[in-house]
């Protein structure tokens, strides 16, 4: 077990636009990224440099920090991020 000690953050983008997808998906490519963009908030897929961008934000606002003294430590820690958005239950 890990926690309290440590926390971990992860970058979970869902469905990636391009090369792999258009693999994966083939033919219905174009038609089911449509229809999966139309069920996130930003109306769109996310692309890999949206997850690169998320990363480095991630990485550049959140240091590690050797401390033990949690008035040193940032505060974004044990958190999912979802670059462009999660899909929305609601349509």
């Amino acid at each position: 077990m890990l926690a309290p000690e440590v926390r971990v953050n992860a970058v979970a983008p869902g469905w990636i636009a391009g090369e792999w997808m258009q693999r994966t998906l083939g033919d219905n490519y174009d038609r089911l990224m449509e229809r999966r963009a139309t069920w996130t908030p930003m109306r769109r897929n996310v692309t890999g440099e949206d997850v690169a961008e998320t990363i480095f934000s991630l990485i550049t606002s959140n240091p590690f920090r050797h401390r033990r003294d949690d008035r040193h430590r940032r505060r974004l820690r044990g958190y999912q991020l979802t670059p462009a958005g999660p899909m929305s239950p609601v349509r």
